[in-house]
């Protein structure tokens, strides 16, 4: 329970599940494919509920690719099929030194 002046607010708790697996192709080319599940329960406000409970499910799509011995470049695409719409593309560079 959280306060905000003479309001209480409490957060809807979530189920949260993100199974994946990967797949070398090979020493530079990783595969990789899953899905993520959200099942997230209404928020509270004065005791009372905000809305109602909500589930998504997304299917995610990813590739790493190792340029260098010590740089990796990986690519994720995560698209919604049921629940919220919308999709999220990342690209992310890992370097160690």
């Amino acid at each position: 329970m959280r306060k905000d002046g003479d309001i209480d607010y409490q957060p809807g708790n979530f189920l949260f599940i993100a199974p994946s697996v990967g797949f070398a192709v090979n020493d530079t080319v990783t595969l990789t494919t899953g899905f993520q599940w959200l099942n997230k329960q209404s928020d509270k406000v004065n005791g009372a509920a905000q809305g109602m409970r909500s589930t998504s499910t997304d299917l995610i799509f990813g590739m790493g690719y190792g340029q260098a011995k010590n740089s990796i470049i990986n690519t994720t695409l995560k698209a919604n099929i049921s629940g919220r719409g919308g999709a999220d593309l990342r690209v992310n560079w890992l370097y160690s030194f």
